[in-house]
């Protein structure tokens, strides 16, 4: 098994590498999985190419060697949704309501990550991707809102609540409102905004959507919703990626 992982690993990096010089920008998409499988919605690979980005999957994988080759031949990494991060990864203690989690996942985000940041390429995180880009930057969580907060955000993909932006922030530039009605499927969310990032967009009752970073050498950009899941039945949704891939060009 190792061997067929260590071979899928070189696939990709030589796929990777071919795509580097393409003249669309090479997207690559960090999957869900565990050492036995790896996978992903369909919803994100599709808002990529809709954007104009050619998208390459991201395995999970431990080997952070190969998957450190594999982001220097990319130009951004989306990071997306699945299970809650491990607390271990920000120095807490399991939460009563803490869901499933996956340390192997973790692993391989971080490897994945520590690349990106390395390189400086652009990071986009999406529900759980962006949960765990705050906590990878230093950052906290609450592990269970209903219990921790008193809210619930588990309403499904459609729009169910709103969201006020702030008017100097990407998903303002994007989106031309200060006022968007987004989805919410989690029970997680930023407690403690990590280091070097600050929080542009907020839900009524007062749960971080949306952070950017304030360092202009590493795009880092955290959306807690899932515009991927509205972009099929409202494509302005579909911005927010363009607005991704059009960095990655740069």
């Amino acid at each position: 098994m190792k061997r067929i992982a260590t071979l899928i690993l070189c696939i990709i990096i030589s796929c990777a590498s071919c795509l580097a010089g393409h003249k669309k920008p090479v997207i690559g998409i960090a999957c869900g999985g565990s050492y036995y499988t790896s996978s992903t919605s369909n919803d994100y690979i599709q808002c990529v190419e809709k954007a104009g980005g050619v998208a390459v999957i991201l395995p999970c994988s431990h080997n952070a060697e190969a998957l450190r080759e594999v982001v220097r031949n990319l130009d951004g990494v989306i990071f997306t949704g699945g299970e809650d991060v491990n607390p271990a990864v920000y120095g807490e203690e399991n939460h009563p309501k803490l869901g499933a989690v996956n340390t192997f996942r973790d692993t391989s985000d971080i490897a994945i990550a520590t690349a990106a940041f390395e390189f400086h390429k652009p990071v986009m995180g999406i529900c759980r991707g962006s949960q765990f880009l705050n906590v990878f930057c230093g950052g906290t969580l609450y592990q269970d809102l209903p219990s921790q907060k008193g809210v619930v955000h588990t309403h499904g993909a459609a729009p169910s609540h709103k969201a006020v932006v702030d008017r100097n922030s990407i998903l303002y530039e994007t989106m031309k409102s200060d006022t968007l009605f987004v989805n919410s499927t989690h029970h997680q969310a930023v407690k403690q905004i990590g280091k070097g990032l600050r929080v542009t967009a907020m839900s009524t009752d007062g749960i971080v959507e949306a952070y950017q970073s304030t360092d202009k050498k590493q795009v880092v950009v955290g959306i807690q919703f899932h515009p991927e899941a509205m972009a099929p039945a409202d494509d302005s949704w579909y911005e927010v990626f363009r607005w991704f891939v059009k960095q990655a060009k740069k």
